[in-house]
């Protein structure tokens, strides 16, 4: 630089270097077109690479509707991509670390975050499922009341709709303790598709699979 510029920018001595005060007025100088320069790289760079959108929710919904949902939009080409994070444990989320929660909160999720825009996307609705395979082993069920006298498939997170649901067909005290017990709704999901029982599913995540013949509905009396 000093040999391109034809002047001396440092002052050598045995104890280092200092600036000359022809470098000191010369960097006064391009220190704007620097900042320049990396604001510009910067900008650049940034267009080269994927927007990531950070997405909480919860797992079956994420598992199941929600990739789902991914599918389709990969088809439309919007060219970002997907921080996805499975968890029931939407209290400790904030928008430093993520961008949308899917949750089943309700209203109180505008308690929890007051700083964010809470959007209801629909109203929740159950009903039991299960695999063909299943019902053709037990059979045609000639009433709602009776899927309590085969396998139930429970987890801690329907328990209260299983109860609402049941008092719904005429069942005050269905008995859940009975079934299985699963500490999250996607082991619930997953062994109903194999056979293993009567699981209570949220409407949206199980439409996919009814409408593809993967789980069945013995009764349509929705919750």
């Amino acid at each position: 630089l000093e040999a391109y510029l034809g002047v001396s920018l440092f002052e050598r001595t045995p104890n280092g270097v200092r600036l000359e005060d022809a470098a000191f007025a010369y960097s006064q100088e391009i220190s704007s077109a620097l900042t320049t320069i990396s604001e510009a790289a910067g900008l650049v760079g940034a267009s080269h690479k994927s927007a990531c959108l950070r997405v909480a929710v919860t797992p079956t919904l994420g598992s199941v509707w929600f990739m789902s949902f991914l599918e389709r939009m990969k088809e439309s080409d919007t060219g970002f991509a997907v921080d996805l994070s499975l968890t029931t444990d939407f209290h400790t989320l904030t928008e430093f670390t993520v961008d949308i929660a899917i949750t089943s909160l309700g209203m109180s999720a505008s308690q929890i975050w007051t700083k964010s825009e809470v959007v209801d996307l629909c109203q929740e609705q159950y009903l039991p499922i299960c695999s063909p395979s299943f019902l053709a082993k037990v059979g045609p069920l000639p009433e709602p009341a009776r899927i309590f006298d085969h396998q139930i498939l429970v987890s801690k997170f329907t328990r209260q709709e299983w109860f609402a649901w049941s008092k719904m067909v005429g069942v005050n005290r269905p008995p859940l303790e009975q079934g299985v017990q699963f500490d999250n709704s996607l082991g619930t999901y997953h062994n109903a598709l194999q056979g293993r029982g009567f699981a209570l599913g949220e409407v949206l995540s199980i439409t996919g699979a009814l409408e593809s013949g993967e789980l069945v509905a013995p009764f349509n009396r929705v919750y």
